[in-house]
This record gives C-alpha cells, sequence and structure tokens, in this order.
C-alpha cells in the first residue's frame, strides 16, 4: 500500500483560503503502458459544493489500479471554479487579457504586434499606447493616447493532456493588434483589452529600436518544452538568468519545441504567462518546431507574425523575417524536408529572395532541427537532408550564423564551408577575422530535458558537451562584430560562462554596377544589361530580383561573375509584357551585397 501527500492552496470566489491535503490509498496497479497512461478525470463541484467551509480542508481520495505490473501512480488536480486573472494555467474567467506576447511584424523602429486571449465572450479588440514618460504613476493619461483597433477570432482549443484525451475542447478569443507610427528609440507604455473598463490588462511597456543601426544584444534560446507548470518555472529561471546576464537585451530567440504538446492550451499559458514580468516588455520572437508542428494552429493564436513569404508553409507566420540594427533575420521552418516537398523549395526561393533584397551587414538564419548537432538526432533522415541541402545554400547565400535546437545538447560547429572546417584567424581581441562558411549553434535547452551527446567523433564540432544544466547564449551584433556568449544556469544555482565565440567582418561592400538597363528583344522578351562596378572590392557574381513580384513570388537570378569581362546580361522568361517590371540588379563580393540599381521595363515601351 502506498501513501502519498501534497498540499496546495487555491483563490475562491468567497475570498476562502482552502487548503487541499490529498490522502492517497489503495494498491497502486497499472493497467496501461507508461508511454499511454490511463486518464481519469472528475468534476467534484457538486459533490464539494456544501462540504467546503472557511480556513483549511481536508480531502481523502483512494485510488485503485488495474495491474500488478507498475506502482506509477500520477495525480493532479486542479480548482478551476474562479482562478483569478494572472492564473498561468489560463482559463480566465475576467475579460482580461492572459497570455500576452510581443513581437515584430513591421519595422521595429515604428511598430510592435501584440497577441492575446481572453474568455470567447471578449471579442472586442483594442490596444493603447502611450509615451512611458507621460503616465499618471500606473494610471494612463486622459490625453495623448493612441488608440489602435484589432481583431479576434474565436478558436476551440484543448486546455489540457486530459481534455485532449477526452476530445473536450475549450474555447477562446484569440486578438491580435499592432501599433504603428511610433517613434523611434522611445519608450511606450501599453494596456490592451476591448475598451471597456474592467477588462484592461496590466500595463505594460516596451521600447522601440534606435533610428541608427547601432550595436545590440538579443537572447537565444531553445527547446524549452514542458508538460507541468512546474517545469515552465525552469523556462522562467532562464530567461530571468539571461535578462540579468543581459540587461540591455532587445527581444528574446526561442529556436522551437517552446511546448512539449502544441495543441494543449495550458502549456502555452505556462510559457507565457510565467516569465509575464519578462514577456510583457521584452519581445520573443518564436520559431517552429516539431512539437508545434505544422498541423495545429496554436502557434499561430498566440503571436502575430508576418505571413508574407508566399511559400504556403503552416501554421500562419511560421516563416518570416525582420531587421534589428545591421542585421536580417530569416526564419525558416524545418517541418518541411524533401527534395519534392513544394514548401521546402519555396522556402528556399525565399531565402534567396530574402538575401538578395537585404542591405544588412550580418545574415542570421533562425530555425529548429540542427544541422550540426552532436546527438541522438543528428542522424535523423530529416537532419541528414538540411545538411545536404540547407548547408551548401547557406555557402551561396553567405550566412553567417545558424541559431537552432531540437537536439538538446551544446553544440558549436567550426567555420563550415562546401561541408567542412575551415581554417580561421584572430586578431589581437580574440576575434575570428572574415572567416569563411557559416557557424551553426545548438543552444542545448532552456527547460527540464537534456540529450547525451553520442559517443562518436564529430568533425564538425568545434564546441560540444551536455553540462546537464539549462543553458541560455547572449548574442550581441555591432557594425563590425557579431559575439556569442553562451551560459549554463539552474534554479537556484550559479550561472557560469560556458563558451564564447566572436566574428569580425571588415570588408567593405563591392560598389553599385554600372549602366543598367531593361530592354524588349527581337522575340519579344525581356533582357537586362549592366556593367561589372569600376571600381572596389572584387565582385563574385550579381543577384536579380523582381519588386512587385510580377514573375512569381520569390522570384530572383543569380549571374556569376568572370574576371576580365566589363558587360553583362540576363533574358527573363517571360512572355508576359503587359505589366511593367521592376528589376533591381546588386553586385555581390563575399557576404556583402552592393547598393541596388533598379531599371524598369515598362508595358508598351
Amino acid at each position: 500500500m502506498n501513501r502519498g501527500l501534497k498540499r496546495k492552496r487555491w483563490p475562491m470566489v468567497l475570498s476562502l483560503l482552502l487548503v487541499f491535503q490529498l490522502l492517497l490509498t489503495g494498491t497502486t496497479r497499472a493497467s496501461e503502458s507508461k508511454s499511454k497512461p490511463r486518464i481519469v478525470t472528475a468534476d467534484l463541484t457538486a459533490i464539494l459544493k456544501s462540504k467546503l467551509r472557511d480556513g483549511a480542508n481536508v480531502l481523502a481520495a483512494e485510488v485503485h489500479q488495474g495491474s500488478a505490473g507498475s506502482s506509477d501512480l500520477y495525480w493532479d488536480m486542479k480548482l478551476v471554479a474562479n482562478p483569478d486573472d494572472s492564473d498561468s494555467g489560463g482559463n480566465p474567467r475576467s475579460g482580461k487579457p492572459t497570455a500576452i506576447a510581443l513581437t515584430y511584424f513591421d519595422d521595429p523602429k515604428t511598430s510592435m504586434a501584440f497577441a492575446w486571449y481572453t474568455p470567447e465572450k471578449i471579442t472586442g479588440t483594442q490596444l493603447q499606447i502611450v509615451e512611458a514618460s507621460k503616465l499618471n504613476g500606473n494610471s494612463f493619461p486622459s490625453t495623448g493616447v493612441q488608440t489602435y483597433q484589432g481583431t479576434s477570432q474565436v478558436i476551440s482549443v484543448y486546455l489540457t493532456l486530459a481534455d485532449k484525451s477526452n476530445n473536450k475542447s475549450t474555447s477562446f478569443s484569440s486578438h491580435k493588434a499592432i501599433a504603428d507610427g511610433l517613434k523611434p528609440g522611445t519608450a511606450y507604455a501599453y494596456r490592451l483589452g476591448d475598451g471597456t473598463a474592467g477588462n484592461w490588462s496590466e500595463i505594460g511597456t516596451f521600447t522601440t529600436e534606435p533610428a541608427s543601426d547601432n550595436g545590440f544584444t538579443f537572447l537565444y534560446t531553445t527547446d524549452s518544452q514542458a508538460k507541468t507548470q512546474a517545469d515552465y518555472t525552469i523556462w522562467k529561471n532562464t530567461v530571468q538568468q539571461g535578462i540579468q546576464k543581459f540587461p540591455d537585451t532587445k527581444f528574446i530567440v526561442n529556436t522551437g519545441d517552446l511546448v512539449d504538446n502544441g495543441d494543449v492550451e495550458e502549456q502555452w499559458m505556462w510559457l507565457l504567462n510565467e516569465p509575464k514580468d519578462i514577456l510583457s516588455r521584452i519581445p520573443l520572437m518564436p520559431i517552429l518546431g516539431n512539437h508545434e508542428t505544422q498541423n495545429y494552429n496554436n502557434f499561430a493564436y498566440h503571436f502575430h507574425l508576418p505571413n508574407k513569404s508566399q511559400t504556403d508553409a503552416t501554421p500562419e507566420g511560421s516563416v518570416y523575417a525582420f531587421d534589428y540594427g545591421p542585421a536580417h533575420f530569416m526564419v525558416f521552418n524545418t517541418q518541411y524536408s524533401g527534395s519534392s516537398d513544394p514548401v521546402f523549395k519555396k522556402q528556399v526561393e525565399w531565402l534567396r529572395k530574402e538575401v538578395a533584397k537585404t542591405d544588412k551587414k550580418w545574415k542570421i538564419v533562425l530555425f529548429h532541427k540542427s544541422i550540426y548537432s552532436v546527438a541522438s538526432h543528428s542522424g535523423s533522415r530529416d537532419v541528414k537532408f538540411f545538411r545536404e541541402h540547407l548547408a551548401p545554400l547557406f555557402d551561396e547565400l553567405g550566412i553567417d550564423a545558424v541559431l537552432s535546437g531540437h537536439d538538446h545538447t551544446y553544440t558549436r560547429s567550426y567555420q563550415m564551408y562546401a561541408g567542412q572546417p575551415q581554417e580561421v584567424a584572430e586578431d589581437g581581441e580574440g576575434h575570428v577575422l572574415n572567416p569563411k562558411g557559416t557557424v551553426y549553434f545548438v543552444g542545448n535547452t532552456a527547460g527540464p530535458k537534456f540529450y547525451k551527446p553520442k559517443a562518436q567523433d564529430f568533425p564538425y564540432a568545434a564546441v560540444s558537451g551536455q553540462p546537464k544544466k539549462q543553458m541560455f547564449t547572449g548574442v550581441t551584433v555591432q557594425d563590425d562584430t557579431l559575439t556569442f556568449q553562451a551560459y549554463t544556469t539552474t534554479k537556484g544555482g550559479s550561472t557560469e560562462r560556458y563558451d564564447a565565440y566572436s566574428i569580425k567582418k571588415t570588408a567593405a561592400k563591392p560598389s553599385k554596377v554600372e549602366n543598367a538597363k531593361a530592354t524588349l528583344t527581337a522575340d519579344g522578351q525581356v533582357k537586362l544589361t549592366w556593367n561589372a562596378p569600376g571600381t572596389g572590392p572584387a565582385v563574385e557574381g550579381y543577384r536579380i530580383y523582381e519588386q512587385n513580384n510580377r514573375l512569381g513570388p520569390n522570384w530572383t537570378a543569380k549571374v556569376r561573375h568572370a574576371d576580365g569581362t566589363a558587360s553583362y546580361s540576363y533574358t527573363v522568361a517571360t512572355k508576359n509584357l503587359s505589366p511593367s517590371y521592376r528589376f533591381v540588379i546588386k553586385a555581390v563580393s563575399g557576404r556583402l551585397n552592393s547598393d541596388p540599381v533598379v531599371t524598369e521595363y515598362a508595358a508598351g515601351k
């Protein structure tokens, strides 16, 4: 006979403070396997309504299992009659927002996007913004407030694993809004609601990106996934320690497996509400992992992200890009793989278009399934596919760094090019100077789950290991340096630096192409011609794209440079001459694009 004891405190609607002391007695016998436990739920509302009193209440429960094959018994109790508005379990009964998430949708200098949940009946979506300096203590002023109307949708989701097992859904309203027209480098206060006095959120704050592309720091985390609220306090601690170590963090990246069950809402609530004091002021830029998957929409319900990639990736917003400072970030959805997968191929074309368009010095890719890792997933079929197909693409595109997760260990690769580690040189300050290739990171885990490195040699791994501690990495981006500082941390333990790496890029971007023209050929096609730059760094090639997507989503072309050749041309494969086309041509040198040169073909001329 096994006995267990558990104490919890719960808020009640009549301001009762109840202490539930659960005494479990009986024979503990399992009739289901460990991987597929039997889940039983019971609603005790009617039974207990007349029994509870002010003060301490003791409840006893006797549980019997059905076979002698196991002694495992799991017990969970929740009071859902009237949880308070801040309950991170996320079953709000008032109209106040919960699970608030800030993200970048447009320009971080002038806008901020918001997403939140309310009960199903609250469908109004309003966002109010005011410069933080104009707050009246903890109250919004009556003047100077900008009000934005957003959108909402009623969604039906599983709240718990037990609900999923029993096919029981709960409805919420998912809200989204964007504040735009803001001033760069300005601290703002905001509140979210439906415009009703009692339904406003607590006042939060955020700061827009400065007008100049100065250096900045962001926090890189991964794999916060967990099944219990207690385990999401581990994620909370990781973020807290990361912000304490890097207090000027502008945003937080989580490279996937944010939750363990992507279609179970309470896990999303714990993810966002446990560290809400941080996430209410610092944007969280999420990346889709295999535990969120392309089959559930919860990721899209919780984050307001741009859906402009035209790749058909799901859920919406799982493929997106944004700029901050001198860096361009590209988020790739690794739930699609295989040479015949149309979404994978569209994402490849999208990456080419993003690199062709950007004028930023640093190019960083974010995705979940790591190409170069040292644990069990290193040999997975989809990972091998990505290693074979994405690594050469990143060589072509001049990607500086790839941040990923999935394999729950720490790995920093060598500078990788053509599948091989590259020799590097350091300057007097320890920066790797103008390296060839891309550096790849796997950030271990920000949650409770660790993997053991495989007992074999990984020639691409410069640093790897499993410290059995949560980890975060502060990434500092400046005009000429990209620096990574990885730390271990534990709840109640010390935070120590585990690894550091820095790249310095001193190369100059190439000069612009000259004499660019778009003309109509005798057989009715558009021909682009231009001359190589007459001065500046050596040119390796030319990237071309059409500004208005009139040649199809994410169309680009690349032309190689030939030493000694001054004149170049490219014939566009189209017979549709009715629209006008605006072609952008850029010279490429190393990892850098030149300034753009635009040439236009006007229909009928």
